[in-house]
């Protein structure tokens, strides 16, 4: 019994209200049109933010990877300077800044990574043991292709360390990153 009492007012309602939205149409068709658009510009709008508010939490996840990685390089222990420690220590290779700046961009097209400004300075410390070869660069590319350039310099090169990295965002499109890298490359003292 509750059932038949319950099925003719649901659909009593439901014919009230077809009756009320044909009514609404045929008299202001333009205003329902107009509010048709603008729920539709403002779902656009919410799902565009929703994408900008995720690839921005993506990037600074990128960002503090990369941050963990400065620090895990800056914070390795560094070797004794016993002459037992010196003779197990790899050998590090002769400078030649040609062959050096070679593989170094070799290394950056083979990943994909275009290379915007490039500077090195080379440093001669009288107390050092080695010579220090600072490399600091300019990339764009995605955070991909910047992470692959990193990991594929410290697989082909180990003498080479990477020392700072600071990225932003450029503002077209939205998925390129201009990172500033500094590396430091050691090599035999001759």
């Amino acid at each position: 019994m509750f059932c038949t009492s319950v099925k003719p007012a649901v659909s009593l309602i439901f014919s009230r209200i077809n009756f009320h939205l044909r009514a609404l149409w045929r008299q202001h068709r333009a205003a329902v049109m107009a509010l048709a658009i603008a729920a539709s510009a403002a779902v656009a709008t919410a799902v565009a933010w929703a994408g900008a508010a995720l690839e921005n939490q993506r990037q600074e996840a990128v960002v503090a990877s990369l941050r963990a990685a400065r620090v895990r390089t800056i914070s390795a222990p560094i070797p004794s300077q016993s002459v037992a420690s010196r003779q197990s220590a790899p050998d590090l290779p002769k400078f030649s800044s040609q062959d050096f700046t070679a593989q170094f961009h070799e290394t950056a097209i083979g990943v994909g990574l275009p290379v915007d400004e490039v500077a090195y300075t080379l440093e001669q410390g009288e107390r050092q043991p080695y010579m220090r070869y600072r490399v600091t660069l300019t990339v764009k590319g995605r955070y991909i292709e910047v992470r692959k350039f990193v990991a594929a310099l410290a697989a082909e090169m180990p003498h080479v360390t990477l020392d700072s990295v600071h990225c932003a965002r450029e503002s077209t499109p939205p998925q390129q990153l201009s990172c500033d890298l500094g590396f430091s490359a050691f090599f035999h003292k001759a």
